[in-house]
């Protein structure tokens, strides 16, 4: 499964949760606000992990192994960030639904990332 189609999944289950669970996807808070030390942990209105307005330009112009080597960086960002975020939720968590859903993104996402460092090894490339 690419790392596209399995976050897809992943997002929907959690939506559909929230939707069971009358509450809103996009809620009132703001970002990270469930994650004890979440508030810090955002940037300019973005989670941990997610590019920058400026990182997604210079991708969008950028092209061979250049391109290959700010994707894989910035995707390698991507999955720390969300490791992060789901180590909060096994921390906290008492569903045992939502815990073994989160495990297995956990383990998913480990596993991404080692074939994200192995691609970014094989250019030559430093995270």
């Amino acid at each position: 499964m690419d790392i596209a189609t399995g976050q897809q999944g992943e997002i929907g289950t959690m939506q559909t949760w929230l939707r069971s669970w009358k509450l809103d996807p996009t809620g009132e808070q703001p970002p990270m606000a469930w994650m004890p030390d979440g508030a810090g942990l955002v940037r300019n209105g973005l989670m941990p992990g997610m590019a920058t307005p400026e990182e997604m330009a210079k991708l969008r112009t950028a092209s061979g192994r250049e391109f290959d080597l700010l994707f894989l960086n910035m995707m390698i960002r991507h999955h720390i960030g969300g490791v992060h975020m789901i180590d909060g939720i096994l921390d906290q968590g008492h569903d045992d639904d939502v815990l073994a859903v989160a495990q297995v993104m956990k383990n998913t996402q480990q596993n991404d990332l080692a074939n994200l460092n192995a691609a970014l090894k094989r250019l030559g490339g430093t995270t």
